[in-house]
């Protein structure tokens, strides 16, 4: 997709960005709390996407099934790592900060190889749960466009 102005093209980037950082605090970190810290709103929006999806991946972390060790590992770097990146990356699109594009390029690199793996693990892998073709294309949807953002930044 070709963009008019590098304004339009940061525009997507912060949409992107700020979806992610909402995702990330609302849903992906929950499975990793305990219970007291979770709060209600997020504790639903989790019990809803799972409901929707029957995302095996998340299923497992939020059963902290030791199968799913490394995507709770995931999940863990997606709260320390790419959560910071998010809340820098839309401060630095907010203030046209030509630095913050090689953090996101970092971050794409690093997104990319962990969505792929979820991506080749949720297709491919063994799962407790069938898919219907709805749930499959909301789960490759959801996780696959985590490998598209970034790749036209330089």
């Amino acid at each position: 997709m070709a963009f008019s102005s590098a304004a339009g093209r940061d525009g997507l980037y912060l949409g992107f960005l700020l979806f992610h950082a909402i995702c990330t605090i609302c849903i992906d970190i929950q499975p990793l709390l305990p219970k007291p810290l979770q709060l209600d709103i997020s504790r639903r929006l989790l019990d809803f996407y799972l409901k929707n999806t029957s995302d095996p991946l998340m299923l497992g972390a939020r059963s902290q099934d030791p199968n799913y060790l490394w995507f709770r590992w995931f999940l863990l770097q997606e709260g320390l790592v790419f959560l910071p990146c998010f809340i820098f990356g839309i401060r630095g699109l907010l203030k046209g900060t030509a630095s913050v594009y090689p953090l996101l390029l970092a971050y794409a690199a690093a997104a990319s190889t962990t969505t792929a793996t979820c991506l080749v693990v949720t297709v491919f892998g063994h799962q407790q749960v069938p898919f219907t073709s709805t749930e499959l294309m909301v789960l490759l949807s959801a996780n696959g466009q985590s490998l598209e953002p970034f790749p036209h930044t330089l």
